[in-house]
């Protein structure tokens, strides 16, 4: 009933629960979807059917996320049976686990782009004549520092990674490594 579903939503503190029939989502119940009288009526008169909001566990992540990011909601399904397996709402990319799985992902990228660009300029005054004009004066003045104090470094190893994607999105040698032909293409995706 509607009533027992408005229950279970303010008992566990959601707004939204799956309606399952036969072990199968067949949609998402919206607890403000709800808002004269619950008489006679069943849960399918508020329930949202989830054809286009579920996502398999097993979906990466840079798939799910611009998913997510059109919808309020998805089902999360298990892949070998179709059975339900959880909720994911775009306020569960705020939570802690989501952001040190994030930070993770970046510091992964920002090694990758590193080594790239590394390659392309094996030694530091290589690496300024050709990005030079792209990196801000705080990293130049980080990686002078360091040379003062006798710590051996590379340049790239100082860059944010706002300069690594304006350095992808500006160089055509790394855009061309990315699989990019533009600027513009190389900011959408690398987001800059």
């Amino acid at each position: 009933s509607v009533e027992l579903a408005i229950e279970r939503c303010d008992h566990a503190d959601f707004d939204i629960l799956p309606v399952v029939e036969n072990k199968q989502v067949v949609g998402i119940f919206w607890r403000n979807k709800v808002k004269d009288s619950t008489s006679g009526k069943m849960v399918r008169d508020f329930m949202v059917p989830f054809s286009q909001n579920t996502v398999f566990r097993d979906a990466p992540l840079p798939e799910v996320i611009p998913r997510l990011a059109q919808t309020d909601v998805l089902v999360v399904i298990k892949p070998d049976n179709g059975e339900l397996d959880g909720i994911l709402t775009y306020a569960d990319l705020n939570k802690r686990p989501f952001k040190v799985l994030l930070y993770a992902m970046i510091a992964e990228l920002e090694g990758k782009m590193a080594e790239i660009m590394r390659e392309t300029a094996p030694s530091p005054d290589d690496f300024l004549k050709i990005y030079g004009s792209i990196i801000g004066k705080g990293t130049k003045d980080r990686w002078d520092n360091a040379q003062r104090e006798g710590i051996q470094t590379h340049p790239v190893e100082m860059l944010e990674f706002s300069e690594f994607v304006d350095a992808f999105a500006k160089t055509p040698k790394l855009r061309a490594v990315l699989g990019m032909e533009t600027a513009k293409e190389a900011q959408k995706y690398l987001g800059g």
